[in-house]
């Protein structure tokens, strides 16, 4: 015996999910030729839309596919991470360092990528070109 469906209930404003799902439809009775691209501002209220009501959610109303909101949510994701934080600056004095002792430096970016940097004494004249190179943009 089938257990009966529950509502599933969707945080968020349902009543602006309502009205994209209008200007959705709008778009596509109007739209110049039948394979034109969504407009960007659409999608981002799409991806706005699927962060309150989830993605799943979205696309069924919409009518959108999951895996292109999905990767615009990441891409979305990705730019608030590198828009939002601040990179900090950390002087390191070493004019004395002890003859004895080492270092170790952990290097993180927004991103997540981790480096970490352990250092011998007689090593730490490397260290401003290590931390450059992590700084530096990836191809």
């Amino acid at each position: 015996m089938k257990k009966p469906r529950r509502k599933s209930v969707i945080p968020g404003d349902q009543e602006s999910l309502t009205e994209l799902q209008e200007r959705f439809r709008s778009w596509r009775k109007t739209k110049a030729y039948p394979r034109a691209p969504i407009p960007p501002q659409l999608w981002n209220e799409a991806v706005q839309q699927a962060g309150a009501h989830g993605g799943a959610h979205v696309c069924r109303a919409l009518g959108l596919d999951y895996n292109g909101l999905k990767r615009r949510l990441s891409d979305n994701e990705a730019h608030s991470a590198t828009t939002k934080s601040e990179t900090a600056f950390v002087r390191l004095e070493m004019s004395n360092p002890l003859p004895s002792a080492g270092c170790v430096v952990e290097l993180m970016e927004p991103a997540g990528v981790k480096m970490t940097i352990r250092l011998g004494p007689e090593q730490t004249a490397i260290l401003p070109g290590w931390v450059e190179a992590f700084g530096r943009p990836r191809q």
